[in-house]
C-alpha cells in the first residue's frame, strides 16, 4: 500500500509541529519520508521491515539550521546527518555533522557507534575545528544515570593563542 499524511501537532500554544508522512510497502517492508517542516526543518528517510518477528529500521536524518537547548546554553548544527540501523534492542549510529555550542568554534563531528536503549559503544568520535583535532572511542550510558568513559587524543593543534581554549 501507499499513503500520504500531513500532520499538525501541538504540544501547546507555543510549541506547534507540522509535517508530511509518505510511506509505501507491504507486510515485509515499508518505504518511508518524514519531511517536519515546523518549528524546524528535519527530513527522515529509509525502510522499515520485519525479520523473524522483530522489526529492523534503516532511518537516515538530515537537517539544516538546527537549534538546540543544552541546559543553560545553545547548540547551533547547520548541517548534519544522522543515521540509525537496526532493531530497538541493537542499532548501530552513524553522525555526520557540524555544529557550535555558543562561542566554541563551529566544529564537524563524526561518531560510528553501537547501542541500545541504554547504552552507547563509541568505536570512533572525532571532533574538527579550527583549533585542533579531538579523536577518541569508548561508551556511555543514560540509564539508571548518565555515565561516559571515553579516551580521546588530541593532534594538530593550530595556534597557540588557542591553546587557552581546550
Amino acid at each position: 500500500g501507499r499513503a500520504r499524511v500531513v500532520w499538525r501537532w501541538a504540544q501547546s500554544e507555543e510549541l506547534q509541529f507540522a509535517g508530511e508522512l509518505q510511506f509505501e510497502g507491504d507486510t515485509r517492508r515499508y518505504d518511508l519520508r518524514n519531511s517536519l517542516i515546523e518549528p524546524i526543518a528535519i527530513s527522515t528517510s529509509g525502510s522499515v521491515s520485519r525479520d523473524s518477528g522483530t522489526f529492523v529500521a534503516d532511518l537516515t536524518t538530515e537537517w539544516e539550521s538546527l537549534e538546540l537547548p543544552v541546559g543553560d546554553r545553545s547548540l547551533y548544527s547547520p548541517a548534519g546527518k544522522l543515521r540509525l540501523r537496526g532493531s530497538v534492542d541493537s542499532f548501530e549510529v552513524d553522525l555526520d555533522a557540524r555544529a557550535r555550542l555558543d562561542d566554541v568554534p563551529e566544529t564537524r563531528i563524526e561518531l560510528d557507534g553501537d547501542a541500545d536503549l541504554q547504552t552507547i559503544q563509541i568505536s570512533h568520535l572525532r571532533l574538527v575545528n579550527e583549533i585542533a583535532d579531538l579523536s577518541g572511542s569508548g561508551n556511555g550510558s543514560w540509564t539508571p544515570e548518565q555515565t561516559f568513559d571515553l579516551d580521546f587524543a588530541l593532534s594538530g593543534v593550530r595556534s597557540e593563542e588557542h591553546t587557552s581554549e581546550l
